[in-house]
């Protein structure tokens, strides 16, 4: 079997892989989360999928698999297309088929497929993959790694940074498939490490935008939560000149990386991840 097709034989951290049904699953019920007006549950996620809770709750938790039949049918629950359907009960057969046959047969189609799955790996997070990578806990997630005590478990990740186990998953998958960390048996590896969001060359982007919401928000947690000695805040307004206004984003953008390639390579024992975000927007509007 192919190393890509081996979450069967994840270990209790739950070892990642690129292409794993289970994350199909996990990322549907994240957004079946994020739209619904009242508390989702797994057990009513597993409830409209058909199955049981307990039943869902050993799959997800890779103790459990599923039935080639049993796929079919949460994939049209999930209302999944005809062709992806295919490719989502493939990725069952690959693992849990009983037959070997059947699963090499599977384990052919998924690499098939996989193969025409191409994604530009430009590694400066542009707007195509800033699609994928949009919340600020991927990025989060990647300068988790350069922690002295950097663990691995998606449990550890997602105490560390606040967020669901559930998110930690799907995030580890698309940095995965973006080619910017790779399992390293179970050590998570972080291959590119571009430390902040690129302004896309100042193309507007709702992605991007979604990501500057969240970073202001988590400021704003922080202005009430953190204390003074562990935070910095500091704001001036400017008269400028609306000609001076590139170069003043230049020196902005040059400061960002010097301050963060300083620290970087200098700091030892790093034991925090800390954001700096720089806001320069305009604060009067145009006179009519």
């Amino acid at each position: 079997m192919s190393e890509q097709l081996q979450s069967a034989n994840a270990t209790h951290n739950e070892k990642l892989i690129v292409n794993d049904y289970r994350v199909i699953l996990k990322e549907a019920f994240e957004k079946k989360k994020k739209s619904s007006s009242k508390e989702y549950s797994l057990r009513a996620y597993a409830k409209e999928l058909g199955v049981s809770f307990a039943h869902l709750s050993e799959v997800l938790n890779y103790r459990s698999g599923l039935s080639r039949k049993s796929a079919g049918v949460i994939a049209d629950k999930l209302g999944i297309k005809s062709d992806e359907k295919d490719f989502f009960c493939d990725l069952v057969s690959a693992q849990h088929a009983r037959g070997k046959r059947e699963r090499e047969e599977a384990q052919r189609r998924v690499l098939s497929a996989v193969s025409q799955m191409t994604i530009d790996q430009g590694f400066r997070l542009q707007n195509d993959a800033f699609k994928i990578v949009s919340d600020w806990y991927h990025l989060g997630i990647m300068q988790l790694t350069k922690l002295k005590d950097f663990n691995s478990d998606s449990h550890w990740i997602a105490r560390r940074l606040g967020i669901s186990h559930h998110q930690v998953v799907i995030a580890i998958d698309r940095l995965v498939r973006l080619g910017l960390m790779r399992w390293d048996q179970n050590n998570l590896v972080l291959i590119h490490d571009d430390g902040y969001v690129p302004n896309a060359e100042n193309i507007p982007s709702s992605s991007i935008r979604k990501f500057h919401r969240q970073v202001i928000e988590k400021g704003l947690l922080a202005i009430e939560r953190q204390k003074v000695s562990e935070r910095f805040l500091s704001t001036n307004f400017i008269a400028i000149s609306n000609d001076d206004i590139p170069e003043a984003q230049k020196e902005i953008d040059k400061f960002s990386e010097k301050l963060s390639s300083k620290f970087e390579s200098t700091s030892k024992g790093k034991d925090k991840i800390y954001s700096l975000a720089i806001q320069f927007f305009a604060v009067t509007g145009e006179v009519k």
